[in-house]
C-alpha cells in the first residue's frame, strides 16, 4: 500500500513502440554494412510530429484510480470517550484519494472542483464523511516562496488537524499512519470545502497561480452492516493558455474507486 502523504504513481506509463530485436542485430556487422545503415536518413513524418507536439502540450488532469485506506481499529484505546462509544454501531476508515496534474508550458489550471460521491451496499446515508481535509478554515494562503507543507494528523476526536513542521500535538491518535506529510504545490490559493456528515464531498480550489496535484482525504463513518463502499470521483477544471484566455469547463473521466473492502 502506498504510504499516506506520498504522491500517487502514474498509472499510464509510456510504452516503447516498434522495438524489434532480431538474430541478425545480435551478430557482429562489418564496417561497410554499418556505414550503409547510418548513412540513411530517417524520413520525417509531419503528421506524427504534429501529433506528438500536441500530446506534449496538452494538460493532463486525472483522478487516481486507487485510494489509500486505513481502518481505525475497533479496539482503539486512546479515542475520546464519546467517540469510542460509537464504535458499537460504526466503523471508521481514513481514506486518501489522489489527483494527478501535468501541464505543458503553455497552459495553467487556475481553478478546479474535485467531487466525491460515496456509495455503499445499504442506504447512502449509512456511509458519510465524518471529517475531511484539507478544510476551508483558512480561505487564503500566500507564501513568499516555497510550498505550503504541513503534517496532517488525526486527533483522538477523529478530526484532522494540520501540524506545522517541527511542532508536536499531544492529543494525536496512536495509529501507524499518524501523522503524515501533506503538501500543496502552490504559493497562493483559495479553497472551499464541504461535505462533513454527507455522502457528497467537494473541494474547490481557485484564485491560484496553478492547481497542482493533491490528495483529498476524509474519514468515512459507516454502519457496521455496510460491507461495501465505493467512491464516484471526478474533477471539473479550467485551463488558461499563455494568451490568458480561459477555456470552457472540461470534465475529467469519472472514476469508480473501491474503498472497502480493500
Amino acid at each position: 500500500m502506498k504510504k499516506f502523504g506520498k504522491k500517487f504513481e502514474e498509472y499510464q506509463p509510456v510504452e516503447v513502440e516498434n522495438v524489434e530485436i532480431s538474430e541478425k542485430s545480435a551478430q557482429v556487422e562489418d564496417e561497410s554494412e554499418i556505414s550503409k545503415k547510418t548513412s540513411k536518413k530517417k524520413e520525417r513524418d509531419p503528421k506524427l510530429e504534429k501529433k506528438l507536439e500536441k500530446e506534449l502540450s496538452t494538460p493532463i488532469i486525472e483522478v487516481a484510480p486507487a485510494a489509500n485506506v486505513y481502518q481505525i481499529p475497533p479496539d482503539q484505546q486512546d479515542l475520546a470517550d464519546f467517540v469510542k462509544k460509537t464504535f458499537s454501531w460504526f466503523n471508521f476508515y481514513v481514506v486518501e484519494l489522489g489527483l494527478n496534474v501535468v501541464v505543458g508550458r503553455e497552459y495553467q489550471v487556475p481553478e478546479l472542483l474535485f467531487k466525491v460521491g460515496l456509495r455503499c451496499d445499504k442506504e447512502r446515508i449509512n456511509a458519510v464523511a465524518y471529517d475531511i481535509a484539507p478544510k476551508d478554515e483558512t480561505k487564503y494562503t500566500k507564501l513568499l516562496s516555497g510550498k505550503v507543507k504541513v503534517n496532517l494528523g488525526i486527533t483522538t476526536f477523529l478530526e484532522f488537524i494540520p501540524i506545522p513542521l517541527g511542532e508536536k500535538i499531544s492529543n494525536l491518535l496512536s495509529i501507524d499512519i499518524n501523522p503524515w506529510e501533506f503538501e500543496w504545490g502552490t504559493t497562493r490559493y483559495k479553497i472551499d470545502a464541504a461535505g462533513k456528515m454527507s455522502y457528497d464531498i467537494h473541494w474547490k480550489i481557485y484564485k491560484t497561480d496553478m492547481v497542482q496535484g493533491f490528495n483529498p482525504t476524509m474519514i468515512i463513518r459507516a454502519k457496521k452492516e455496510v460491507q461495501k463502499i465505493d467512491a464516484n470521483v471526478k474533477c471539473i477544471y479550467k485551463v488558461k493558455t499563455s494568451w490568458y484566455h480561459l477555456t470552457s469547463e472540461i470534465k475529467s473521466k469519472e472514476r469508480e474507486i473501491p474503498i472497502w473492502p480493500v
